[in-house]
């Protein structure tokens, strides 16, 4: 895999940085906002989000999404996003976006950013590339390159985490993040509380408010926004 450029750094502005984050090839993609009421997930997207976090301690009978505790952001099924705060959203795209990333400071603790694809009918993420604390981390199908080398699992260097199952890989990170991919469709990430408030991307911001400003910049929105029930 071929290693993407980790832009932009935000310069503590959070909306500088989401302006790159939902841009695609010159043009604002199309974001269907998920009423969480409302959904109601196939039963193929079900099986995978609980493939996916079997080993955590919660999934809800009726799923609205993988699970949230309040510190998690997920994808999973058919480009189903969830934030940080809760909004369950679909981005229709193969395009690459950063996912989540710090950006309240000069320095970038982390930076995640995921493609999605459809192989066949079913939709998959392709590629994940984590920039974690120095460390940038590439997970594709069947591969794990940690700095430019493929990584033999279990992997433990420099704070930076990585073991696999027979069912998904996750990667821990000292700085105060997990993340789990299930190797097809379902990622998600868990961050420590001290990350509140300071984060862009497609998780959100992070403050507890669902759509306050994640997707704004100076006030204009900077997608296609609907709202819909599936």
């Amino acid at each position: 895999m071929t290693s993407l450029e980790f832009r932009p750094h935000c310069h503590g502005d959070p909306t500088h940085c989401a302006e790159v984050v939902l841009y695609c090839n010159g043009k604002r993609p199309k974001l269907s906002r998920v009423e969480p009421r409302s959904f109601e997930p196939s039963r193929g997207e079900a099986k995978s989000a609980v493939n996916t976090f079997s080993s955590m301690s919660q999934v809800p009978e009726r799923i609205t999404g993988p699970i949230h505790i309040g510190q998690v952001c997920s994808t999973w099924g058919n480009f189903h996003f969830k934030t940080f705060d809760g909004d369950v959203f679909q981005l229709h795209s193969s395009c690459n976006y950063i996912l989540t990333s710090s950006c309240r400071s000069s320095y970038t603790d982390f930076n995640i950013q995921i493609r999605r694809q459809v192989a066949g009918s079913h939709p998959t993420i392709k590629s994940i590339i984590m920039k974690l604390d120095g460390s940038v981390v590439e997970l594709s199908k069947g591969s794990v390159i940690v700095d430019g080398k493929l990584a033999i699992l279990p992997f433990n260097q420099a704070g930076v985490l990585i073991e696999k199952t027979h069912t998904y890989i996750k990667i821990k990170a000292k700085l105060g993040l997990v993340a789990i991919w299930n190797e097809e469709d379902s990622f998600l990430v868990e961050l420590d509380l001290k990350y509140k408030n300071q984060t862009c991307g497609l998780c959100g911001d992070f403050n507890g408010v669902q759509l306050y400003n994640e997707f704004y910049s100076h006030g204009t929105l900077l997608l296609t926004l609907t709202s819909q029930s599936v």
